[in-house]
């Protein structure tokens, strides 16, 4: 370790002496060709060149690009994927369900709220599939709503008809 400030110490006066000795010499060799060095050679004669221009570089500003603005969130589509419009469900106990296709999928924040014939269906739920039994007989209408968690509507699905059949026992 105690070498080291003795090497560095030659190699800066090294550099040093370097560049307060550069000078371009020219000269003829033995064939007659111009030569040009940069060390001194006998016979050569030293040239006087011009002074380099250089100009100082310009300061960069530093400056970030402004941060995109985030774009808020929304469901690029809200459908009722299951039951298919005027779809049919014949069965004593009147049960079936509603599934809601999202895209992109449902938030863990984001609850569906079901909508039966305009009316609200039970509470929002985080769900997409909800399943019902017994439901009287008759036509339905049903439509999906997705909410925040502070209950602002994020869109809504189209609506869908349906008909739920059930067997009855009186007869005329």
């Amino acid at each position: 370790m105690k070498l080291f400030p003795l090497i560095l110490s030659a190699a800066l006066a090294c550099t040093i002496t370097q560049a307060q000795s550069e000078a371009i010499y020219k000269y003829y060799d033995k064939n007659g060709n111009l030569v040009f060095t940069d060390e001194p050679v006998t016979g050569a004669e030293p040239l006087e060149l011009p002074k380099v221009t250089t100009i100082p570089a310009m300061p960069v500003p530093k400056s970030t690009p402004p941060e995109p603005k985030p774009q808020p969130f929304s469901y690029q589509s809200i459908a009722i994927s299951a039951p298919q419009h005027e779809e049919n469900f014949i069965n004593n106990q009147g049960t079936f369900t509603v599934t809601v296709a999202l895209e992109p999928a449902l938030r863990r924040s984001d609850q569906v709220q079901l909508y039966f014939n305009g009316q609200p269906q039970g509470e929002p739920k985080a769900l997409t599939s909800f399943s019902f039994t017994n439901m009287d007989r008759g036509s339905y209408t049903v439509e999906a709503e997705v909410l925040t968690k502070d209950g602002k509507p994020m869109g809504r699905s189209g609506s869908v008809t349906f008909f739920v059949r059930r067997a009855t026992i009186n007869r005329p």
